[in-house]
């Protein structure tokens, strides 16, 4: 069974972001932020560069072999 897309259909895509929207932000938020929150994201935020900088140790010879071959000087006439 195939779909047909008619005209009623082109605002759903809209109708479902508005819908999402509603459901997602809310309007009164009854909360705080307490001490131990300020820590917590920092922790995240050193593990996140951390692990980055890790990752890129890792694949530094794949990194570097694709930036090498990308900014070479080659050039691919021959001047003979």
């Amino acid at each position: 069974m195939v779909l047909q897309y008619n005209k009623s259909m082109k605002h759903y895509p809209k109708m479902f972001t508005i819908l999402l929207l509603c459901i997602a932000v809310p309007r009164n938020a009854i909360a705080y932020i307490d001490a131990g929150n300020g820590s917590y994201i920092l922790q995240f935020i050193l593990a996140a560069l951390l692990g980055s900088l890790f990752a890129v140790k890792t694949y530094w010879g794949k990194i570097r072999k694709i930036f090498s071959a990308f900014f070479s000087k080659k050039n691919p006439k021959n001047k003979d």
